[in-house]
């Protein structure tokens, strides 16, 4: 596989996200219609069935990353935090 062009890649970036087209859209200045093209083509490009499985696939093929991702949506640092208290499925082993 090869890579996108950058505007394919923002547009992809951004479904990684959960956007929705129109939300594509307006966070890109774009029209929602050409946002739609821009992932049929990606889509046709990877031969993927849809939009999630063209993330995967741009995933697993390293033209896209997580980074690219979090670039997009301009997070700079992941934080997880998770509860003091154990899993309800393990016990307090």
């Amino acid at each position: 596989m090869s890579t996108l062009p950058a505007r394919q890649m923002e547009i992809l970036a951004c479904a990684a996200r959960g956007l929705l087209d129109r939300e594509i859209a307006g966070e890109i200045g774009l029209a929602a219609q050409t946002v739609r093209h821009h992932l049929q083509a990606v889509r046709t490009k990877l031969k993927a069935r849809n939009t999630t499985h063209a993330v995967v696939l741009a995933l697993r093929a390293n033209i896209l990353t997580l980074e690219d991702i979090d670039e997009q949506a301009g997070i700079h640092e992941v934080v997880l935090s998770f509860p003091d208290s154990p899993h309800p499925d393990r016990g307090a082993g």
